[in-house]
């Protein structure tokens, strides 16, 4: 694997040999990339990086799944020779992606290797419409609309100085859209 032959014929007989012609370059197929590591998350996007083990390439392609290998993207053309890293986008957020990278070049195509990494989840939205609903001698209720779907609770903070020096109160759960 990953070599390149240059190959040329040439005709013998007692008078002599002919001048070498034709001239033909044979090149094997590429060997597999090494070492392919997934990084440096966003919300949407993920860098690979892998170990360049060929002479011979073309250069890579890269395809990713969600669902842990069920399906798979089409592949994406990383091109030339000796490149180690690609930013792959745009992705779900957080979520596990599965990339499977290989090399390739007029010979063909590699065995793939594989990695996988998670990118960041969104920030949610935020709330909105907070109205007091009731007031109690020594508590306040409220309500308010939820504007996300990825929330993993809402936070109740309190101001008493009207400078925005805020306070935690209470936590709620996702599912609650009021608090007392």
């Amino acid at each position: 694997l990953d070599t390149a032959y240059l190959l040329t014929l040439s005709a013998f007989n007692a008078g002599g040999e002919s001048v070498n012609n034709p001239t033909l370059t044979h090149v094997t197929g590429p060997r597999a990339p090494a070492g392919l590591q997934v990084g440096s998350p966003t919300v949407n996007s993920l860098t690979l990086n892998w170990v360049d083990t060929n002479r011979t390439e073309q250069g890579h392609r890269v395809q990713w799944s969600g669902d842990g290998g069920q399906t798979w993207s089409a592949p994406i053309t990383v091109p030339g020779p000796g490149v180690t890293t690609t930013v792959v986008r745009p992705l779900q957020p957080d979520t596990v992606h599965r990339f499977r990278l290989t090399a390739y070049n007029a010979a063909g195509e590699s065995t793939a290797i594989e990695a996988e990494g998670r990118t960041q989840a969104a920030v949610p939205r935020a709330p909105i419409d907070l109205k007091v609903v009731a007031v109690q001698p020594t508590s306040v209720d409220l309500s308010w609309s939820d504007q996300s779907d990825n929330e993993t609770g809402f936070d109740l903070l309190r101001s008493d100085d009207q400078r925005g020096s805020w306070k935690l109160v209470r936590q709620t759960d996702p599912i609650v859209a009021k608090a007392t």
